[in-house]
């Protein structure tokens, strides 16, 4: 008990120097938490998945959950932002205006979502032969193109309720879906192989999408926000933010769809698709928190800059809150995983791990996106969304030309290096478009991170398969008191995180008798 209470009073002390990161803290609580339960039965279900149709038939089932979600990109149209960002900044001054915000985007996912379904469905036959070149899985295109139009209506109204912090709900729903995933997954896999696993999966996008417009509404009404498209005038919304929300968005999904159909056609085929299908697995583990911050960040962002302003000391504390988090969280992190990548494709069987050089190459991507992900949601409350589109086409070019150009010599590690390569150049444009916007210091730690992060996968990879494994633990444990120390801003993030630690220390030892 004491343990824990110490543990209570470190993470107070953290949480003291800032009021906003107690709001962001428990906005991206609940959400983690639905959701890490929910992801992770459907994850591990997956290895399961992975041991029983071998790497061939996982490599057909990753490549068609890459394509869903390419096409999601198309359907959603920046709808879920849309709505989670002006529902945040309407819903306590104007909720009717929430309310016909709430009500476009429905009905934009529907029709997007519905005509983006249509075409995969027609497009099927085609896809399968030709930018697959596997004809038999038409079929299971056209089962997808299902799971394509509900997401679609989901994401709108996940956002919906993300406008409203009704981050409780959401994990609620993440966890009855998780939960219904998982029996689901495995009975698919068992009764019918790949199609199976594909069923399964539309029955769980089904039941998600009925259980978020019930508690959309639900919630609404809780809100006083009236749901309703009479008396709208906010459509020009869809031009402003959805539209180039969704250009930005459809720049990433395509490409990397692009780079999945350039490795099975030229760098090992369905085998090959299949080891990197089980690494990106991880690298959705790995992008799980940040990803949970960032949905969670943007309603407060908003609130933030509707009471204070876009350039407040508030907001600017908030974007050196989000950003060290999601650099103190996923650097030791994804240095462990890096070291045991031989291990841990094992899991998937003995015929996975030949590509451990994978797993590391990914872990290294997911570092360089992350050192710039916390900043993504301060650009979103600002409104400036065309400039994200444009430079999301550049990091869309280069990621392909290196996937293109280095398949055939590395394989499917050419795909997770080239990811960061373009990652890096992403970042240094944004720090100079917005030169100026972000808080002090931002360029120098982002740098700091990006470089120990090279050194990191550098040194993984020339050292020995098995030497690896006893470094583990030492190289995370090094990773992030350099990430305290080094990559975040000392007077918010590393002091507090050096008190606590040693408050718990003494603790732990029975020095503070009045803790215990």
């Amino acid at each position: 008990m004491s343990l824990l209470r110490a543990s209570a009073d470190a993470v107070r002390s953290i949480l003291a120097p800032f009021p906003l990161l107690t709001r962001l803290t428990r906005a991206a609580g609940w959400t983690t938490l639905g959701t890490l339960v929910g992801n992770g039965l459907t994850f591990v279900a997956m290895i399961a998945v992975a041991r029983l149709l071998g790497r061939d038939r996982f490599g057909e089932l990753g490549i068609l959950q890459s394509t869903v979600v390419m096409f999601q990109a198309f359907a959603s149209v920046g709808l879920g932002m849309t709505a989670m960002k002006h529902v945040a900044e309407y819903r306590a001054k104007e909720p009717v205006r929430a309310g016909h915000i709430i009500a476009i985007s429905d009905l934009a996912a529907i029709i997007s979502g519905g005509a983006a379904a249509m075409i995969v469905y027609a497009f099927a036959p085609w896809l399968a032969a030709h930018a697959l070149v596997r004809p038999e899985i038409t079929p299971l295109l056209r089962i997808a193109a299902i799971t394509i139009a509900l997401s679609s209506l989901t994401g709108a109204m996940n956002g919906t309720l993300g406008g409203m912090e009704e981050f409780r709900s959401i994990a609620v729903i993440s966890l009855v879906s998780g939960l219904a995933a998982f029996p689901l997954i495995l009975a698919g896999v068992l009764w019918k192989g790949v199609e199976g696993v594909v069923l399964a999966l539309a029955a769980q996008a089904l039941l998600t999408c009925v259980l978020v417009y019930w508690m959309a509404r639900r919630k609404a009404k809780r809100h006083h926000i009236p749901i309703t498209l009479r008396g709208a005038r906010e459509w020009p919304v869809l031009w402003r933010f959805s539209v180039p929300a969704m250009l930005s968005g459809i720049m990433v999904t395509p490409a990397e769809w692009l780079c999945n159909s350039i490795l099975v056609r030229h760098g090992g085929g369905y085998s090959a698709m299949g080891i990197y299908a089980a690494a990106m697995q991880w690298r959705n583990l790995l992008m799980f928190l940040p990803i949970m911050i960032v949905q969670s960040a943007l309603p407060v962002f908003a609130s933030v800059k509707s009471s204070h302003g876009p350039q407040s000391e508030e907001f600017s504390r908030l974007i050196v809150v989000s950003q060290n988090a999601i650099m103190l969280l996923i650097f030791p992190v994804a240095t462990l995983l890096m070291f045991l990548a031989h291990g841990i494709l094992g899991l998937y069987g003995a015929s996975y791990s030949v590509g451990s050089m994978v797993l590391v190459a990914v872990c290294f991507m997911v570092t360089i996106q992350c050192t710039g992900a916390g900043l993504g949601p301060a650009i979103e409350a600002w409104g400036n969304m065309w400039a994200p589109a444009a430079f999301n086409f550049f990091w869309a070019l280069l990621y392909v030309l290196f996937a293109w150009r280095g398949v055939a010599r590395w394989g499917a590690a050419a795909l997770p290096f080239g990811a960061a390569v373009a990652y890096f150049a992403l970042t240094y444009i944004y720090l100079v478009y917005f030169r100026g916007r972000f808080p002090k210091g931002t360029t120098i730690r982002m740098t700091r991170a990006m470089l120990a992060a090279t050194v990191v996968v550098a040194f993984c990879s020339v050292i020995p398969v098995r030497l690896r494994f006893w470094l583990s633990l030492p190289a995370s444990i090094i990773v992030f008191l350099m990430a305290v120390l080094f990559f975040s801003d000392r007077a918010l993030i590393g002091g507090p995180i050096l008190r606590s630690w040693t408050t718990l220390i003494t603790v732990w030892k029975g020095r503070d008798k009045e803790v215990l």
